[in-house]
């Protein structure tokens, strides 16, 4: 074998362990307990279920379907949509701070 024959297979077998991996951890990850949703195909997620023109309609049609807070899955990704007020408000006003990534600050304080 020569060296670049080598380095093709050495760059497939690094990439498809990596491919591997990642798809462990994100399956790992799918133990947890999301909010019901459409079911979703491998890979592709719910990509094709989605109308591309009018994404909100979809979400609308689910939220109907499933509630007022639902999980997707796009690509491998999963996402979560909120189609009700009061859960949006609930979540994103009154427990702002159980979801923010911003430290704490005890200068901003009188």
């Amino acid at each position: 074998m020569d060296a670049s024959r080598i380095a093709v297979c050495s760059t497939l077998a690094v990439s498809l362990l990596y491919a591997t991996v990642r798809a462990w951890k994100n399956r790992a990850l799918t133990t947890l307990q999301l909010p019901p949703g459409p079911k979703s195909y491998p890979f592709i997620g719910n990509l094709f279920d989605i109308d591309v023109g009018a994404p909100w309609l979809t979400y609308t049609e689910w939220g109907r379907q499933y509630g007022g807070i639902i999980s997707t899955n796009l690509l491998g990704q999963d996402f979560i949509v909120v189609n009700d007020e009061k859960i949006a408000y609930e979540l994103l006003e009154r427990r702002s701070a159980i979801y923010a990534d911003r430290p704490y600050l005890s200068t901003n304080e009188l």
